[in-house]
This record gives structure tokens, C-alpha cells and sequence, in this order.
């Protein structure tokens, strides 16, 4: 707050957009000052806990603030993966949420239905979830947290030096949560690239085409057509014998069924 005071607007509010975490350090001490809560308690009581957000809280340092239980972080260079501790950062109002992906699914389903949860409890009016979804100004994608693209898929991920994180919602009504212990860094992209692959078969799409099969592992194809081929001649070579041995006990039921002449008396 103190370093903000000196800042002015780089635009009039509404004609440009730009991000920086520390508007959302600002907007979560704006919660503290009208709610008198501290941040993550009051993240608890209105939003974890009305959503069954069981295994989801907030922290307002990292690594000092981390749950226990919480996986060992990585950063990945090189094809190497290297655990290293988070380095410390202020992290409450901007991304400072610690969950999981079953507690995501909840918050995802909420998101979906225009603020309620699966069990009919409303977090937020059906205006204040849509205007989260809606994109601020002209030229804008990004809405109140929530990024929506031009097919209509509404996203929101995390970024941390030793994890990442993606939400993906689709016009479907699908909703994707994935989260990654490795960080951004140097050919790793986090988990957004693994969220669209799978919102693409979720809408169903093909990760591969079957010509790209053909070009990667093309022994694999033609063994599969080959036993294929050798299954279809067996079954066939079967039909084939099965129909040949009916045939002859067909004949020697009907000669049997003939009445036997007899001599009139």
C-alpha cells in the first residue's frame, strides 16, 4: 500500500487493459478493511467452506504459509527436474490460493452455473458470475480474473517458480482442472497446453489424427491391420467349416424322416 500511494492511472479506467499482481494485493486488503477479516479467513468462511472446499485455503507468504501436506516444487531446465524450495513472495489477493483438483472441480461447477454450487447454495448473483466471464473494454479478453478466448472458453491458471496451475471452462458446460509441481521455465509451458489438449478430447476432438499415427509409429499400424486381417480369415475360415458340417446332417435328417413303403395287403 505504501509503494502504491505515489502511483496515478496509466489509462482512464475501462479503455486499456493491463495486469499486475498488485492491484489484486490491494483488492484483498480492501476485503481485510470492509470485512475485517484477514484474507484467507474470510476466503474460508464465504468461499471454501459454503463450497465444500475442504482441502482449499489461502496464504499470505510463500513458502512460509505452505500446508504441509503440500507436494515438493520443482523447476525444470535442460530435460532436468530440480526441487527447490518457493522463494519468498507475498502472494494473498493475487495468488495466494493452495487447493487441489477435486476442490477445483467445485469451484468450477460454481463458475458454470452462474454462481451456485452442485448442492443449490449461492455463492454470487447470476450478474456478478457473468461479469467475471465479460471482458472489461474494447480490445479486452481478460474479465474479472476469468480470460475468454474467441471460441468462447473462459480460463483462469496460476503461476508460481515451482508450480502452475490451469481452470478451463467451455461453452459445453465441461469445466478442466489441472495442476503441475513444476514450475514455468525453460521448454515447460505449465499445465495450459495439457488443459486445452484435454478440452479438445473432451469436446470430441483427437490428439492425434490417424495419418499422424501412420507417420510416428507406423510398424505398430501395420502390425494392427496385419493381426487384424489373420482375425478376420480365422473368423471367416470357421463360419466357412461350421456351414459344411451342417450340410450333410441336414440331408440325413430329411432322408430319414421319409416313410417307409409297405406292401398292400
Amino acid at each position: 500500500m505504501r509503494r502504491t500511494r505515489s502511483a496515478t492511472l496509466a489509462a482512464d479506467p475501462g479503455t486499456r487493459y493491463a495486469y499486475t499482481n498488485t492491484n489484486y494485493h490491494l483488492a484483498g486488503r480492501l476485503v481485510e478493511v470492509v470485512s475485517g477479516q484477514p484474507f484467507a479467513a474470510y476466503l474460508h468462511d464465504h468461499v471454501f467452506a459454503p463450497l465444500g472446499m475442504t482441502a482449499s485455503v489461502g496464504i499470505d507468504q510463500a513458502p512460509r504459509d505452505l500446508p504441509p501436506q503440500v507436494r515438493a516444487g520443482y523447476v525444470y531446465a535442460y530435460g532436468a527436474t530440480v526441487p527447490v524450495a518457493e522463494p519468498k513472495r507475498f502472494v494473498a489477493g493475487s495468488d495466494g490460493v493452495i487447493s487441489t483438483a477435486r476442490d477445483l472441480a467445485r469451484w468450477l461447477i460454481t463458475q458454470s452455473r452462474g454462481g451456485v454450487a452442485a448442492d443449490g447454495t449461492r455463492l454470487v448473483s447470476a450478474a456478478s458470475a457473468a461479469a467475471m466471464h465479460t471482458p472489461g473494454g474494447p480490445g479486452s479478453t481478460y474479465g474479472m480474473g476469468w480470460d475468454r478466448d474467441e471460441h468462447g472458453w473462459v480460463r483462469h491458471n496460476g503461476v508460481w517458480f515451482t508450480y502452475t496451475a490451469s481452470q478451463l471452462l467451455l461453452p459445453s458446460g465441461w469445466g478442466i482442472a489441472v495442476l503441475g509441481n513444476s514450475g514455468l521455465g525453460l521448454a515447460n509451458e505449465g499445465t495450459d497446453q495439457l488443459a486445452d489438449a484435454l478440452a479438445q478430447l473432451v469436446a470430441g476432438g483427437r490428439d492425434i489424427t490417424f495419418g499422424q499415427l501412420c507417420h510416428a509409429a507406423l510398424p505398430l499400424v501395420l502390425w494392427a491391420a496385419v493381426a487384424a486381417a489373420m482375425n478376420l480369415a480365422t473368423l471367416a475360415t470357421r463360419v466357412v467349416a461350421v456351414l459344411r458340417l451342417r450340410r450333410p446332417a441336414d440331408a440325413a435328417t430329411v432322408t430319414g424322416a421319409q416313410p417307409t413303403p409297405t406292401a398292400a395287403g
